[in-house]
């Protein structure tokens, strides 16, 4: 288990309750009134959503404060710097993207604006829009890239007012010494298949990407 705790002075808060692999919308009890505002006036607004971008592991049995506070991390290299691409559709609609890195122009968020009257749609909408801008980049970088979380951007100050998180596991599991193991039943596929729902791993790779790649995607009406 991890050994870092709840920030006490600001814990987290959900909505509805939610199990361990759940996704959900998770916020700061100090964010709690713009949130209430947000949804209890179901005005239509344009909010700002960026994806935690890695290609590394992730915290899956921790505590809710390591997933809220994973540093994003990719061997995704923008050669010049961050940038902004459309996604192009068949019904001739484009959505904007903006890729964003840190210090060593390595890739660390994908962000993107949505239309939406509460905050939960705006995430929904948001993942929906930014997993479909990766899987269309994987077909020609094959890059095992994954949203770690999704953060909504106060539209008061710019900051992180709520995220959407995987909810992660919270369990310690002493193990006995046993002598062997036999198969969970007559569908022996069971147990793999429950391996995987529970933790996946993926090979790292990495590549360069600059900005006239994608574009060049874009004008082909290919991204």
């Amino acid at each position: 288990m991890s050994a870092m705790i709840e920030d006490q002075h600001d814990p987290l808060s959900f909505p509805h309750p939610a199990l361990p692999g759940a996704l959900t919308m998770a916020f700061r009890e100090s964010r709690l009134r713009e949130i209430g505002l947000l949804s209890y006036r179901k005005e239509r607004k344009t909010f700002t959503v960026r994806a935690v971008m890695t290609d590394n592991a992730m915290p899956s049995n921790c505590s809710l404060e390591d997933v809220v506070t994973f540093q994003p991390r990719t061997q995704v290299f923008l050669a010049d710097g961050a940038f902004p691409a459309f996604k192009y559709y068949s019904n001739g609609k484009a959505v904007l993207f903006d890729l964003i890195c840190g210090p060593d122009n390595t890739l660390t968020h994908i962000q993107t604006y949505v239309s939406a009257r509460v905050p939960e749609l705006a995430l929904g909408y948001a993942r929906a829009a930014i997993n479909q801008f990766i899987d269309t980049l994987t077909l020609y970088t094959q890059h095992p890239l994954a949203i770690q979380r999704l953060e909504l951007m106060s539209l008061e100050n710019g900051g992180v007012l709520a995220s959407q998180i995987t909810v992660p596991t919270r369990i310690t599991t002493r193990v006995a010494k046993f002598h062997s193991l036999r198969a969970g039943g007559p569908f022996l596929n069971a147990e793999s298949i429950c391996r995987q729902a529970i933790t996946s791993a993926s090979l790292t790779t990495g590549f360069c990407l600059r900005s006239g790649d994608l574009r060049a995607f874009s004008k082909s009406g290919r991204c």
